[in-house]
């Protein structure tokens, strides 16, 4: 069987393919994450419990909206850990877990709306009308799930990239610098790969992909040569669990 497919189907031990993708509607002259918050993403400084909330009051356990979500992240050992929460309108809910990333969330149940109704957010702080005052992820209305070009690898795992990719939209005079940027455990955030886009996409395959060590934080900014613009992201990895590094022989 074809190797990428014989991964995705979950039929080679301790390998996983993990795919993220972000939008920001307003990248700016200033660099920002691509990420649906807009703005640079700030990482949580510990492991933490959050709250999970809406700006809508039908996003709730018998509401037209969303009624359950799970969030993926990592807890303070930087170990995989998820869980579903029932929402209550614009009233936090807290999670059981802490965690110390949250990358996704993904709204798993609605009521007759089929979607979330407002924005959903996944944070730490004071709650205004839904809003907490320290956002680490968050669903856009109607969208279903996150759209935020960011994630840690996790613990005893090491990540292979395989591709990479930017778009952008909007005035033809305009382009947006695009950075991956990565940061390694215990250092700090760095440039990995830099292009520039103009109404269009650019795709970079990594025909060799790239290793990533475990706990390393990955994340795609964007910025502006002038006016507000649209701008994606995705990255593709392979996730490798630690004792499962094998060679295979690719038809």
């Amino acid at each position: 069987m074809w190797l990428p497919l014989a991964v995705a189907l979950g039929e080679v031990p301790g390998h996983s393919l993990e795919f993220k993708f972000g939008y920001n509607s307003a990248v700016s002259s200033t660099e920002e994450t691509i990420w649906f918050a807009g703005g640079v993403y700030a990482y949580p400084a510990a492991a933490t419990v959050m709250t999970v909330s809406s700006d809508d009051a039908n996003d709730t356990s018998d509401g037209t909206g969303a009624r359950t979500v799970e969030i993926f992240g990592l807890d303070g050992n930087y170990e995989k850990a998820s869980e579903t929460i029932t929402l209550s309108g614009l009233t936090e809910v807290s999670t059981t877990n802490s965690y110390l990333r949250v990358f996704r969330a993904i709204v798993r149940s609605s009521g007759s709306g089929n979607t979330n109704a407002g924005q959903i957010y996944v944070g730490t702080g004071t709650v205004t009308l839904g809003v907490p005052a320290n956002i680490y992820t968050t669903i856009g209305d109607i969208e279903g799930q996150t759209l935020q070009a960011l994630y840690t690898v996790p613990a005893n795992h090491t990540a292979y990239m395989y591709q990479l990719s930017a778009s952008m939209f909007g005035n033809a005079n305009v382009f947006v610098t695009v950075r991956l940027m990565m940061r390694e455990f215990g250092e700090i955030l760095v440039t990995k790969d830099k292009f520039t886009v103009s109404r269009g996409e650019v795709l970079v395959p990594h025909d060799w992909p790239v290793k990533i060590p475990e706990k390393t934080d990955i994340e795609v900014r964007g910025k502006s040569s002038g006016a507000d613009v649209d701008c994606s992201a995705a990255f593709g990895l392979v996730l490798v669990q630690d004792g499962f590094e094998q060679k295979y022989l690719l038809d």
